[in-house]
């Protein structure tokens, strides 16, 4: 009997040693499982947080989009010449590398010549909507003997900030280009938040 009552405290106790040991292990295996779920989950956002970090910059340097429209000559002569240096004067001086684009004078054109019935700002903001432009500029220049008077707007297309006006007079026709590097320099500063460009 003594032989085995032992055998069987013996068998017993195998038993409970390996049952033991299982146990030990399902909790490592567990803790193993449950440390893996939160590599994974670390990683993860991590993941998300870089690509996050690496688009939201590219989104904000998304550059101002900028349209111009010829400026409207009323005169006796023919100043299409200086209608043309208006619009390349403004659009040298406002272009700005990765943040202000303006749209060539090729682009507007093709977009203007189907928004004849339309005049003044409901012509302007129709050629910035069909460009994709944020900011629409347009404007007069009228010559009254050696007076000459300019009058300008800047349009945000969105209506989410006031317009822009500029106007000012003017002796003879040699302070015209001046007086509009001086609106492009007002824009840049007030709209743009950029010094003075050269």
């Amino acid at each position: 009997i003594l032989p085995l009552v032992y055998n069987l405290l013996v068998g017993y106790g195998k038993r409970r040693g390996k049952d033991k040991t299982n146990h030990k292990q399902e909790k490592i295996l567990k803790r193993i499982k449950n440390n893996k779920r939160k590599t994974i989950a670390i990683f993860t956002s991590a993941i998300i947080i870089l690509a996050v970090s690496i688009v939201a910059p590219l989104q904000a340097e998304e550059p101002v989009k900028v349209a111009i429209i010829p400026f409207k000559m009323n005169a006796e002569k023919d100043l299409s010449f200086l209608r043309d240096g208006i619009v390349d004067m403004l659009a040298s001086r406002l272009t700005w590398d990765d943040k202000v684009m303006v749209f060539s004078e090729a682009q507007t054109a093709s977009v203007l010549e189907g928004a004849q019935d339309f005049t003044g700002e409901s012509q302007a903001l129709l050629v910035a909507g069909k460009l994709g432009a944020d900011y629409v500029l347009f404007g007069s220049l009228t010559v009254f003997g050696d007076s000459v008077s300019i009058d300008s707007k800047m349009v945000n297309v969105t209506g989410n900030d006031e317009p822009f006006v500029f106007f000012t007079q003017t002796q003879g026709m040699g302070m015209v280009i001046p007086k509009i590097n001086q609106f492009a320099t007002d824009i840049n500063e007030q709209v743009f938040g950029r010094g003075a460009t050269t």
